[in-house]
């Protein structure tokens, strides 16, 4: 990475003034779906402010809000947290590699703080990114530890769209068998999603294991 903005510090230094701060960030969501993902939901819910590189070596500015907003989940490509803080969650050293562990720790300290993401820090970002295999369990790991539930406001939409999501890269990965379904039950947004969409995702299911 390499930062435009200058003086950056002394601006980082205010917002971690703000309440109950816990990571500050660059990039991040606003919503925590029951099926496992990573910090990027959809547009709406994305809270970005960044300049990426493409994989073309093209680069584009990024921005989807302006000021400070309150984020769940932040990517790391930036992660500002206090010492303190830090030393009582520090990283899961079960996720090994490059996925995931950002997801883990700003979810993590979520749960007691508030993380933000602010649009006065621009970042120049020379990865793309891989969401691979090793991106997607990461992301059901964390899910299966931390959970949902997570204070905002439930869109059934997003759910059912994102469970659908889910289910058909589940099956990329692995084999079509009714235990592997199985394991993708727990994360059903039962309680989340209108009961007429039941039939559509079941009707999903079934294709998938008799394709």
């Amino acid at each position: 990475i390499k930062f435009i903005t200058t003086d950056w510090g002394s601006k980082l230094i205010v917002h971690h003034e703000l309440e109950r701060a816990g990571v500050i960030g660059v990039a991040g969501g606003k919503y925590i779906p029951s099926a496992p993902s990573g910090w990027y939901t959809d547009n709406e819910n994305a809270l970005i402010n960044i300049v990426q590189t493409q994989k073309d070596n093209s680069k584009s500015k990024i921005q989807t809000f302006s000021g400070v907003e309150k984020a769940f989940a932040l990517d790391g490509v930036f992660l500002s947290i206090k010492k303190q803080i830090f030393k009582q969650y520090k990283f899961d050293e079960h996720l090994t590699g490059y996925h995931g562990y950002d997801t883990e720790i700003t979810l993590r300290i979520a749960k007691n703080y508030i993380n933000y993401v602010i649009s006065d820090i621009l970042i120049d970002h020379f990865s793309a990114g891989n969401p691979d295999q090793k991106w997607f369990e990461a992301n059901i790991y964390i899910r299966k530890k931390l959970g949902s539930d997570f204070k905002h406001l439930i869109d059934k939409n997003l759910e059912f769209n994102l469970y659908r999501q889910f289910l058909k890269q589940y099956f990329e990965y692995y084999s079509k068998t009714y235990r592997n379904l199985f394991k993708t039950i727990r994360f059903f947004p039962s309680l989340k999603i209108e009961k007429r969409k039941y039939l559509k995702l079941l009707l999903l299911i079934y294709s998938i294991l008799h394709e």
